[in-house]
């Protein structure tokens, strides 16, 4: 019974996505959730001294999970996160809070994340 249980969960489909209208910029943008180890890469790699770098955090969020709805492909890389700061706040934000959603990151995760990094 374990190793079907096992098999199921291995098997599951299970990153979210979603499809996220931006008007500032005229377009619609697929989120897709950060698997566990997205997640922990991009925790480690926004903080500093176990406090999160908000230069890095929304763009670097956002280079890990905006995909282009047509392809699925990612629509960013690293070396974008300084011309998405330059972006529009609003639209930042609404693209960082449906992957944060996604990817299981409220602040009560990113506040644990915090604390296993103070550790």
């Amino acid at each position: 019974m374990a190793g079907e249980l096992r098999k199921t969960i291995l098997e599951a489909d299970d990153i979210e996505s979603e499809i996220i209208d931006v008007p500032q910029w005229g377009i619609k943008v697929e989120i897709r959730g950060m698997s566990s180890k997205e997640r922990a890469k991009l925790l480690k790699s926004t903080s500093v001294n176990g406090e999160v770098d908000f230069d890095r955090w929304f763009p670097d969020l956002i280079i890990a999970t905006a995909h282009d709805p047509e392809t699925g492909d990612k629509i960013f890389e690293p070396a974008d996160r300084e011309a998405l700061n330059a972006k529009s706040g609003a639209a930042i934000t609404k693209l960082a809070e449906a992957a944060s959603r996604l990817s299981g990151l409220g602040e009560a995760d990113v506040e644990a994340a915090k604390e296993d990094l103070q550790a």
